[in-house]
Formats: C-alpha cells, sequence, structure tokens
C-alpha cells in the first residue's frame, strides 16, 4: 500500500595536473626569425556534487486512489584555476620575454523540486486529482583573471565577472 524510498548520489573530484610545452617557430626563408616558446600550466579542479532524493507513495483505498510525492534535492560546488606560463627565445635561445596568466573560476548550484499529487478514484471509474509543485533554483559563477606586470600579480578586473541567478517557481 505505500513505499518510502530515499537515493543519494555524490561525486568528488580533486585534480592537480601540470602541462609543459615547447613550440619551435621556424621560417625557412628568414632562420634569424625563428623563435622558440616553452610553456608550463598548471591547473587545479575541485567539484562536489550531491543529490537526494526522496519519493513516497501511499495508496490510500481499494479503488487505487493515491498520494505520491517526489523531491529532490542537488548542491554542486566546483573550483577551478588554471595558469599559463610562457618563456620565449629567439633563434640563438636568448630570453626576448615572459607572459604569465592566470584566472580562477567557482561556481556553486543549489536546486530543490518538489512535486506533490493526490488522485481520488471513484466507485464508478471517474477521477479527480490535484497537486503543487515546486522548484528553487540559486545558481552563482563567477570568473577572476589576474596577469604578470614586473613579476607581480595584477587583477584584470576588465575581464572578471560575477553570474548571479535565482529562480523560485510555485
Amino acid at each position: 500500500k505505500q513505499y518510502i524510498a530515499l537515493d543519494y548520489t555524490g561525486s568528488f573530484s580533486n585534480s592537480n595536473d601540470l602541462y609543459k610545452a615547447r613550440t619551435n617557430i621556424e621560417y625557412p626563408n628568414n632562420p634569424a626569425m625563428n623563435s622558440i616558446s616553452k610553456g608550463l600550466f598548471p591547473s587545479t579542479y575541485n567539484s562536489d556534487y550531491n543529490d537526494v532524493g526522496l519519493n513516497y507513495h501511499i495508496t490510500t483505498d481499494t479503488l487505487g486512489s493515491s498520494f505520491e510525492l517526489l523531491s529532490d534535492y542537488t548542491l554542486n560546488h566546483g573550483n577551478s584555476t588554471n595558469e599559463a606560463n610562457s618563456s620565449f627565445y629567439d633563434a640563438s635561445n636568448t630570453f626576448i620575454r615572459d607572459t604569465s596568466f592566470k584566472n580562477q573560476t567557482p561556481s556553486d548550484a543549489k536546486i530543490f523540486t518538489a512535486d506533490a499529487k493526490f488522485k481520488k478514484i471513484f466507485k464508478n471509474g471517474s477521477s479527480f486529482g490535484f497537486g503543487s509543485k515546486v522548484s528553487l533554483t540559486t545558481i552563482h559563477n563567477a570568473a577572476y583573471f589576474a596577469y604578470v606586470d614586473q613579476d607581480k600579480w595584477e587583477d584584470n578586473d576588465a575581464q572578471n565577472f560575477i553570474y548571479n541567478y535565482k529562480e523560485n517557481i510555485v
């Protein structure tokens, strides 16, 4: 006549990577313009995803009338950091310049949904039903950028952004 179910899904990620690159740029007709680029590109990514669901159903009479409740709550948190460090050299392997950039992209999402419904079945086979739904969503995403200027990290406010979204539907 009735059941209740509770489920959980989770995913957790923590990664650190370091990529290296070397690029030789060659000009066959003008070897004096040849150059070399060497780069280091460290990155991190951390993420936690959690979802809890509830499912409840009860049959209220022998004709099959019923009440049902479905609910779900999701919480997702992520944070990524990336960096690009490049050094440039001329054809004789003489240092020309460095460039360094980094960005960080934190994100959070919270979503709650619920759906409740009742269905009454009558002896003559007709039925009457009603229900309700709710959805509550909050999302926060951002991106922060920086570059190196004279051996010091400087924020690049012109590139930064913050995205906040909230939606409540009943």
